[in-house]
């Protein structure tokens, strides 16, 4: 039974109008709520100053088919490497790059690069990561000290037969990613006198990189990229009998008689 004592606010009427009764007092907020606004505020502003100061990434890449350099940047909850803005790249011009396309040393597809290869990587707070590719991106940017001419453009232009049959040796290590092999097949570009030594000095180079190389991963124990190594080099150097030897040995895994025909200079020169 509703009690009679309590009544509800009633609505006045004044002139015929009915004026509405005024409500009872508004609740305030209670100091949860203020607690959590503020704290969910705090929270933000911490969040995006560690991924302002922790969370940025940038890096450079490079394309072997079109001799292309870019940088890239973009932001990642740090630790997590949860990318969380979208990547922003910036092409690099060369001046190098645009005289050896001019020339026609470098071949260049039709249509955007498809394959980029990593140069260097860096994360707030950690050490510098640097890829193969750098071997050979560093170069096209290299500049005499004393003045800002391009060092490899400038010696392009004052040995067009030498740069002839360096270049596109070069990218076709780039296009496969060896680029380790590159830097030693440039100082013998600088060393030659005459097309015909440098032709055979960059073979001779090869192979015995090549071969070097086979040997250090069976060494490593990784046999599988040995051999595909020295396939490879046998798609150059068809019948060159050091790579057939080392290919044999690595076969019966006879890994001290692979170190002896390697170390063999007989084994190394390309006929």
């Amino acid at each position: 039974m509703p009690d009679s004592n309590k009544t509800s606010p009633q609505p006045a009427i004044l002139g015929g109008l009915t004026v509405p009764a005024s409500p009872g007092p508004r609740r305030s907020r209670s100091p949860r709520t203020y607690v959590i606004v503020v704290s969910s505020g705090m929270v933000s502003v911490i969040l995006v100053a560690l991924v302002m100061l922790f969370g940025s990434v940038r890096g450079r890449e490079f394309a072997p088919t079109h001799f292309e350099s870019r940088q890239f940047s973009f932001f990642e909850i740090p630790w997590l490497q949860w990318q969380i803005t979208p990547v922003r790249r910036t092409p690099l011009p060369s001046t190098t790059v645009t005289y050896l396309r001019t020339a026609g040393w470098i071949q260049v597809p039709a249509g955007a690069p498809a394959q980029w290869h990593l140069v260097e990587l860096r994360r707030s707070m950690l050490p510098l990561f640097e890829g193969h590719a750098k071997l050979l991106d560093d170069q096209l940017f290299v500049r005499h000290r004393n003045t800002s001419d391009s060092f490899w453009q400038q010696w392009s232009q004052e040995h067009p037969d030498l740069a002839a049959i360096l270049w596109p040796v070069v990218q076709r290590l780039a296009e496969r990613d060896r680029y380790l092999l590159v830097p030693e097949i440039l100082t013998q570009a600088i060393a030659a006198a005459a097309p015909q030594p440098l032709r055979q000095s960059i073979d001779d180079a090869l192979v015995d990189g090549y071969l070097g190389w086979a040997k250090d991963l069976r060494s490593a124990g990784q046999v599988l990229l040995a051999r595909e190594i020295l396939d490879e080099a046998l798609m150059d150097y068809p019948g060159h009998p050091g790579l057939l030897q080392i290919r044999e040995r690595m076969r019966t895994g006879d890994l001290m008689q692979m170190r002896d025909v390697s170390d063999s200079p007989a084994s190394r020169s390309v006929p």
